[in-house]
This record gives structure tokens, sequence and C-alpha cells, in this order.
């Protein structure tokens, strides 16, 4: 991983012209992504959602996990990564 690939700032959430038209796709597009969060590693997961869903710091997390604060930001960009390719085949695949 080079030099800012790390987008902890990076939002996770579907955007709303995903749902606009019809909300069986944004319903599809969550589940996909709770699946997609459900298949990774414990770790991560557990980062993520700390970070995204809670409202963590990173800092915060890497105290409460005992981690250093560059692992947080990098599980949280390996999390993201994945999430965007997860949801990018949707949006292809679904013709969005």
């Amino acid at each position: 991983m080079g030099g800012g690939e790390c987008d902890d700032n990076a939002d996770a959430t579907l955007p709303s012209e995903l749902g606009a038209d019809d909300p069986l796709y944004y319903e599809e597009a969550l589940l996909l992504m709770r699946l997609t969060l459900d298949r990774m590693p414990e770790r991560r997961r557990q980062i993520f959602e700390m970070s995204r869903m809670h409202g963590l710091s990173n800092a915060e997390i890497a105290e409460q996990l005992q981690l250093s604060v560059r692992t947080v930001e990098h599980q949280i960009y390996l999390a993201l990564k994945e999430l965007k390719k997860t949801m990018l085949l949707f949006v292809l695949l679904a013709g969005i």
C-alpha cells in the first residue's frame, strides 16, 4: 500500500440515487453490503463498524482494541476497497 491509498474519510453509505427509482435496488444493495461485511475477517469488520457505524475515531478504535492507528487505518482501507468493488459490481449488473 503506497501513500494516499488510505481514505479513512470515505463514505461507505449508499448514494441516495441508488434507491430513488426502486426501493428494491436499495434494499438489495444494503443486503449485499451486509453480506460483504459478514464475509470480512472479524477484526476488519469490527474496526469498520466501530468507525462507520459507531462514529469512533481511528485513535479511539486503536486504543480500545490495543492496535496502532496505522493498523486501524489500513483495515478500514481494506474494508472500503472490498465494499466498493462489491457495490460497483452490483451497480454494473443492476444497470443502475
